[in-house]
């Protein structure tokens, strides 16, 4: 009845606020009706049905290339084998027209004559990835990181348990999609019975669909509950999405209607319309007509590639006997390939595709400047036990310096400079300038806002050169037990007002172009400092204290989840928030940040929504003294102690060292970098040259506009 289908209509959209499902599951994006599909992979059974057309064959000299990668690479670890590790010359040929085939034919292929059984299991394997390795770049598979899935009966049953999944049974799998842009199905062994390949155009389905029934044609762009089957990096028990999404002039299929009734079984999950089922069972009905299904068999020594876009695959149920050969037995990848399509935005937030998502977006990278205070004071500026290289900025007469400084960055190629306003803040200037400290931070603040402007004038630089407008920590830095402590005695409020005025200060001297948050020792501190300064103008950096240390001063790398989800609630909210950035503190502690981002999905939701991760690491050899190892007190840093414990940067990262590691935090994702303590001009000139151009025909579909450079990685 109508009153039962508005009240069905209204669970929908209350189950997702009743059960706080909607904070576990972002809603996706909104639904598009679409005219009929024009592509390639919008095909029906009898156009395929010549196997030849599809199937590539390996030549002799292709298998010796091969025979030839594997010992070659016979010493490493399988997942540590790099794509610039092995030559295949002819075979890259045939790999390149199946990635044609993929992304721009009908949607697969199938590779044969590898001879599997000479190779047996493990060689076999380690095959699989060096070809998956020239055809794209492999993802993890589950919770666990598997980037190699053994499909074969491993004795279980789909409901046994929450965590089973399909590929681990021997039961007919229905039509669905998996993760990344494609799948390398290899074929080792093939049962006794059953099994065969599955395989159905998800475009053509879309199109049968919104010529017979339209309505349910939207309803299919609408969002569904999918279980997640545990596998979820960051623990949710399900993802909300769409079945179809139109994109780009692309259609994309997510799909797997056996998690969508076992997510029914979870808490807050509400319960199908009427519409939504039927919706579902036409679907199936639609991808398993005659017409529309292509089977076959897949032999030992066989690859199926496919894409998990715009073609469904399944099996059927097979039977093994335990004899020789009589086990079905497959390998597979999920691959993310060069030249794939752009990914819808919500995308981001599933596990199938979080991966893919941040490794399509491009790669251009800022430069950030360099380290101001050591190099202020190398130039004569006096050092000062209350406000450091402070002078600078608070006596006339060394402003020149300050000048000459950003300019010796903008020279190097910086595109990005900070104003040099990190100790114009209460606690030092409290001690400083008792009678006038507030006052004195204004104009301060001010003053290095006008001297980064005067040196962009200065330097005429013949590219865009911004200025990031510094929102310093206004107690001391790397310590987030006096940093709260601040807090809560000045107040919130206070701490707004402080950064509000210094952030006024900022546009009123430059104006700089961005703010940046910098150092920030807790979340609170960070949300205080976007709070004050969100509805002015410049968009905002947020830069964490970048080993996210506690009370005791040790690092807590795991908290960078919880810094991001602050970041996008923020962004939510209305926060122009840019870049979200680690600084002042050790590359591995850094870097350990950034594995938690990208383990939990949070990179690609930050890139998704419009957000960049950036990072300038210390070079100090300081992580004993910050860790409280070299001393028996966790004084932690201070100025007085940056005195006292004067530290070396460490021989790694000296000179062209620390390219090594700035190279690590652009395949970490990053795409602002610079330096920090220790780092010279020459360093971020050295970073800046390493630097190619990057012309638009570079860019893979699915990238924004090209910016202007990117980093020249090795192979991997």
């Amino acid at each position: 009845s109508s009153i039962q289908f508005w009240l069905n209509c209204l669970a929908v959209h209350l189950a997702p606020r009743l059960f706080n499902i909607e904070e576990q599951t972002p809603p996706a994006m909104a639904p598009h009706m679409t005219p009929i599909v024009d592509d390639p992979t919008a095909w029906k059974a009898a156009d395929v049905s010549d196997q030849s057309k599809w199937t590539f064959k390996l030549t002799d000299e292709m298998v010796k290339e091969i025979d030839a990668a594997l010992e070659a690479t016979k010493e490493k670890e399988i997942f540590s084998i790099a794509h610039g590790d092995t030559e295949l010359p002819a075979l890259s040929q045939v790999l390149n027209g199946i990635l044609s085939e993929i992304e721009g034919g009908v949607g697969f292929a199938v590779l044969s004559g590898l001879p599997v059984e000479r190779w047996g299991e493990e060689v076999t394997k380690r095959a699989l990835w060096i070809l998956g390795r020239h055809l794209g770049f492999a993802e993890v598979q589950d919770k666990a990181g598997s980037l190699i899935h053994d499909v074969k009966d491993h004795g279980l049953k789909p409901d046994e348990n929450a965590t089973v999944r399909y590929f681990q049974t021997n039961v007919a799998i229905p039509f669905h999609t998996d993760g990344c842009d494609i799948f390398a199905l290899c074929c080792f062994s093939q049962g006794a019975s059953g099994g065969r390949s599955r395989l159905s155009s998800a475009t053509t389905a879309f199109n049968e669909i919104l010529k017979r029934r339209p309505d349910l044609a939207k309803v299919l762009q609408e969002d569904y509950y999918f279980d997640a089957r545990g596998q979820r990096p960051d623990g949710k028990s399900c993802q909300v999405h769409p079945i179809f999404t139109y994109h780009e002039g692309k259609m994309n299929m997510l799909h797997k209607v056996p998690y969508i009734m076992s997510a029914q079984r979870l808490e807050g999950v509400p319960k199908l319309t009427a519409q939504q089922q039927e919706a579902l069972d036409v679907l199936d009905a639609v991808m398993n007509e005659e017409d529309n299904v292509l089977e076959f068999d897949l032999h030992p020594g066989e690859i199926a590639l496919c894409t998990n876009h715009a073609v469904c695959h399944g099996r059927s149920a097979f039977e093994d006997t335990g004899a020789p050969g009589k086990t079905r037995y497959m390998m597979r990848l999920w691959l993310t390939i060069p030249n794939g399509r752009m990914l819808p935005p919500h995308y981001a937030d599933t596990r199938e595709y979080m991966h893919t998502y941040v490794r399509r977006m491009p790669n251009d990278i800022s430069v950030m400047d360099g380290s101001m205070g050591r190099l202020l004071m190398n130039s004569g500026v006096p050092q000062d036990d209350a406000i450091w290289s402070g002078r600078s900025i608070t006596e006339e007469q060394y402003h020149p310096k300050v000048v000459e400084a950003h300019r010796k960055y903008i020279d190097a190629g910086s595109d990005l400079i900070t104003t040099n306003n990190y100790t114009v803040q209460p606690h030092y200037y409290r001690k400083a300038f008792p009678t006038d400290w507030e006052s004195r931070i204004a104009k301060d603040s001010e003053t290095a806002a006008r001297l980064a402007k005067e040196a962009i004038a200065e330097s005429k630089p013949s590219r865009p050169v911004r200025i990031m407008g510094c929102l310093p920590p206004l107690c001391e830095s790397h310590r987030p037990d006096l940093a709260s402590d601040f807090i809560t005695k000045e107040g919130e409020d206070f701490i707004k007002k402080i950064y509000r005025s210094i952030g006024e200060a900022l546009i009123r001297g430059g104006p700089v172009d961005v703010f940046i948050a910098e150092t920030m020792n807790t979340i609170q501190e960070a949300q205080l400092a976007i709070d004050a300064v969100k509805d002015l103008e410049p968009p905002i950096i947020v830069s964490m204290e970048g080993a996210l240390r506690n009370n005791q001063l040790k690092p807590q790398p795991q908290e960078a989840a919880a810094v991001a989800e602050m970041i996008l609630k923020a962004k939510e909210n209305g926060a122009k928030i840019e870049a979200l950035t680690f600084n002042c503190a050790p590359p591995e502690d850094i870097i350990a940040c950034f594995k938690v981002l990208n383990d939990t999905g949070l990179t690609a939701q930050l890139r998704a929504a419009g957000i960049v991760m950036g990072v300038y690491a210390n070079l100090h050899d300081r992580k004993k003294l910050l860790d409280g190892e070299a001393q028996a007190t966790t004084a932690g840093f201070t100025v007085q102690s940056g005195f006292s414990n004067p530290l070396a940067v460490r021989k790694d990262l000296a000179g062209a060292g620390v390219l090594n590691v700035m190279q690590e935090f652009v395949r970490c994702g990053a795409s602002y970098v610079g330096g920090c303590c220790g780092s010279t001009p020459e360093q971020i000139g050295l970073f800046a040259k390493a630097l190619d151009e990057v012309h638009e025909s570079d860019v893979h579909p699915g990238a924004r506009p090209c910016k202007r450079r990117r980093m020249r990685l090795r192979s991997n």
